[in-house]
């Protein structure tokens, strides 16, 4: 299916509002975005669900992204600005921003955007492209056809290429679970 997300209102006692309005403006509701029939889930079964991460620490672990084929420089450096406002733990952005970006703050290119269809040589060519103007951390998409047709293997090993083109930076492997079932997403953790 698709994604489905929904925007919870978290009450200042640090349960999901199940009642009344979603969107409240004012007061000291904060909001976190939950896969929709997670929403659901918990709503039908528990009616209150405990949240207890302060906002910082959400923040923290967030990667603060714009990959849409329109992106300027101003908003890549307004994403980069709220980056460091906000703390997150990194900035993800174009690989073609990189080496402007390198300077301006740590940024994470993401390779492979959005369905992880180039190859595994272009993979590791932008990964090392990425490294090379600056980037301390790469995201890269994996090949989701290849997880269909259980390609294990192959999807392993473009792993091992593009983290060897990555200089010993990071690399961070997004495979779109919402696009998984439950047995592939289990896998994929293997």
């Amino acid at each position: 299916g698709r994604k489905a997300t929904t925007n919870a209102r978290i009450s200042p006692d640090g349960y999901v509002v199940t009642e009344g309005d979603q969107v409240f403006l004012g007061g000291n509701d904060s909001y976190i975005a939950m896969c929709h029939k997670c929403y659901q889930d918990y709503i039908n079964e528990h009616r209150k669900v405990e949240f207890s991460m302060e906002l910082n620490e959400i923040l923290s672990k967030v990667d603060h992204t714009l990959l849409a084929q329109t992106a300027t420089w101003a908003e890549i450096k307004a994403i980069c600005d709220d980056g460091m406002k906000y703390h997150t733990a990194s900035v993800c952005i174009p690989a073609s921003y990189v080496k402007q970006a390198a300077d301006y703050v740590d940024d994470l290119p993401v390779i492979g955007f959005p369905n992880g269809y180039d190859t595994t040589k272009a993979k590791c060519l932008e990964a090392l492209d990425a490294v090379q103007n600056g980037a301390d951390e790469v995201d890269m998409v994996i090949n989701i056809g290849w997880v269909k047709d259980q390609r294990w293997n192959d999807l392993l090993e473009e792993i091992k290429a593009v983290k060897q083109h990555c200089e010993g930076k990071l690399l961070k492997v997004i495979i779109e679970t919402c696009l998984l079932t439950d047995d592939e997403k289990i896998k994929m953790c293997e």
